[in-house]
């Protein structure tokens, strides 16, 4: 709705008109449903030294302190049974690139300023491989994956691998986080399929520049004032007492088809909250057991493309914001999600 009707329709606005025929009555109003709604304009500026976003700065940062990583790198890995032709495919990711500028775009740091500069040519060669069983396909991905340089082109690479055994193509495509984010990839893979089949799409008329000078022009209320009084309290590093933490590990446990449907049925249609909303008090109960502590600061990551025309745009809207839930013992299970969906 807010791409289609340009309506900024919010969680609190859904809940308390919580059928069609109301959200089309404000849509015929031409009213909105939250005040200084944000839209992204066209911006026109040097494409030499474009601000970049809150985001990318951080990435800009993490990336240099350890410059070997591929911790910010985001590969996307598709399978093809048909033929792929792969001067087309080439020619095709190319045109991406040229369409969207973030895809030829480097970063750069001059007298502590954190600038972009948009490239006006940028070319990849889609490398090919063949592989004869799945050992030599799994290191081959794992060796396309490899780091980046943020002050050199491309930060957008991809390959073909043939897996000839079993007689299948792999499509690796692999990006640095700086500008790209998964739903980037969305827009990517639509546009080449259109284009690979010679179907004429038109110029993208926003680019990711424009998103960021729009932001960085809007008036964004008293956004400044709320994080102080929502932070305002001081937060110490959590303690996990006898819990030994480590560098992490994966969980893994199925749920039974009756038991997700019983449980997203009570919180999305009896109680119009969200899954992710039972999700984050889940975790907010568990980091408050492993703790003893009854206030503990965390990070959710947004996807941030809730923003009208958002959806036409590569590059990274994701954010990541602080959620701070206070646990009161005297809050029922009810009580404590409509207070986390809220938060």
């Amino acid at each position: 709705m807010n791409n289609k009707f340009g309506k900024n329709f919010n969680i609190d606005f859904l809940r308390s008109h919580s059928t069609i025929r109301l959200h089309a009555e404000v849509i015929k109003s031409g009213k909105d449903t939250v005040e200084d709604r944000f839209v992204i304009e066209k911006s026109f500026i040097d494409n030499m030294e474009p601000e970049v976003s809150a985001l990318q700065k951080s990435f800009y940062l993490m990336h240099h302190s350890r410059t070997d990583t591929t911790a910010y790198n985001v590969p996307h890995v598709l399978s093809f049974s048909n033929s792929l032709n792969h001067e087309k495919l080439e020619r095709s990711l190319n045109t991406i690139i040229e369409r969207h500028e973030i895809l030829r775009t480097t970063f750069h740091l001059d007298n502590n300023r954190i600038y972009q500069n948009i490239h006006s040519h940028n070319r990849i060669t889609l490398d090919y491989f063949e592989s004869h069983n799945e050992g030599e396909t799994r290191n081959l991905v794992e060796n396309l994956i490899r780091p980046f340089e943020l002050d050199k082109l491309s930060l957008f690479r991809a390959a073909i691998i043939f897996q000839r055994y079993i007689n299948r193509y792999l499509l690796v495509l692999d990006a640095h986080h700086i500008i790209i984010d998964g739903f980037s990839y969305d827009i990517i893979l639509k546009e080449v399929i259109l284009l690979y089949n010679d179907i004429k799409i038109g110029l993208p008329e926003l680019q990711y520049k424009d998103y960021v000078q729009s932001f960085l022009n809007a008036k964004h209320g008293d956004a400044a004032g709320f994080w102080e009084n929502e932070l305002k309290n001081s937060f110490a590093v959590s303690k996990f007492g006898k819990h030994k933490i480590s560098k992490g590990e994966r969980s893994v446990f199925t749920m039974d088809s009756t038991t997700y449907d019983n449980i997203t049925g009570y919180i999305t249609e009896k109680n119009y909250l969200s899954v992710f909303t039972l999700l984050t008090a889940a975790y907010k109960l568990f980091l408050s057991g492993l703790t003893n502590d009854k206030d503990v600061l965390f990070g959710a990551t947004f996807a941030g493309r809730n923003i009208p025309r958002s959806d036409e745009v590569v590059g990274l809207f994701m954010n990541s914001l602080p959620v701070n839930l206070v646990m009161d013992e005297f809050l029922s299970n009810k009580e404590f999600l409509e207070y986390t969906q809220k938060k």
